[in-house]
């Protein structure tokens, strides 16, 4: 069984597999608020989006009770606060559960991005192997054999299904039309549209490569430089919850309860540190994903 993971999934797939079968039909109400059924196709899951929905639905639940446990812990040592234990507890809990499954509900989409991404990383690749063998002499067709045969990830294999469909008797151009329908990377449907208008109007195929190679590798560069700009602010985001809530904030705790009736107690405390543990896990994995497959 093909199923998207990441460490976000607390809940192993054998376990969250039945029940998130048995209950998919309840999940499909939801995921027609979504474009799920696209991008977990995209990812070549076997899950349909009810599926996911309900996995996604079980995990959020496991991270809200992972958070509940420890903070009504917390609240219902004595004195600690004057309200219901149940109710400080379950707020929290709840805001996770919202938080958790609304990211799981877009991580196929990013996901989907960055496969998308590692296709355009090969590309480049891919377009320069294209560009030496076509400014050798090699044919077009000859060109993309070698390219199908070469270790370029999924482009070796766009390609490869493209030179089964011309060996079985369709033309160049329409092979390689049906391969950009196919796929799902942007610059891969633009180098492909690109070569089929050079082929029907008899253009230079290597100087359509050579303006192709530098359009994605400006692109490239304008995203390692819009991802630098926003690990500014994530960074920033990280050192508040790693550093500054914890301390700062146990010791903004404290000097309040010293003039007040509140008692903290050591729970408190313990609540506080698991949940910036927690978020920093969050945002560990949201960076992992946002970065660029570029090299």
């Amino acid at each position: 069984m093909i199923c998207i993971r990441s460490i976000l999934f607390i809940l192993p797939h054998s376990l969250t597999y039945p029940v998130a079968h048995r209950t998919a039909g309840w999940g499909e109400f939801i995921a027609r608020l979504t474009n799920l059924r696209f991008y977990l196709r995209m990812l070549d899951s076997e899950l349909t989006q009810g599926e996911y929905v309900m996995t996604s639905l079980l995990n959020a639940l496991a991270w809200a009770a992972l958070l509940f446990v420890p903070v009504l812990f917390a609240a219902s040592t004595r004195d600690a606060y004057n309200g219901s234990p149940l109710r400080v507890a379950l707020i929290p809990s709840v805001a996770a559960f919202v938080l958790m499954f609304f990211v799981f509900l877009v991580y196929p989409r990013i996901r989907a991005r960055k496969r998308a991404e590692s296709e355009d990383k090969e590309l480049v690749f891919a377009l320069k192997d294209l560009l030496v063998q076509i400014g050798s002499g090699v044919s077009l067709f000859e060109a993309m054999k070698n390219v199908a045969n070469a270790q370029y990830g999924t482009v070796s294999q766009e390609f490869r299904t493209a030179v089964q469909d011309i060996n079985a008797g369709e033309s160049q151009e329409k092979a390689l039309e049906r391969m950009a329908v196919r796929s799902e990377s942007e610059f891969i449907k633009k180098t492909v549209w690109e070569l089929v208008v050079v082929l029907r109007s008899g253009a230079s195929l290597q100087g359509a490569l050579r303006d192709l190679v530098e359009n994605l590798r400006s692109y490239q560069r304008n995203q390692i430089r819009s991802y630098t700009q926003e690990m500014n602010l994530w960074v920033l985001l990280y050192v508040v919850v790693a550093i500054a809530i914890p301390s700062l904030g146990a010791t903004l705790i404290v000097i309040l309860s010293s003039f007040s009736t509140v008692n903290v107690r050591e729970p408190v405390f313990i609540a506080l540190v698991f949940v910036c543990f927690m978020a920093e896990i969050i945002l560990l994995e949201y960076i992992k994903v946002r970065r660029p497959l570029l090299y």
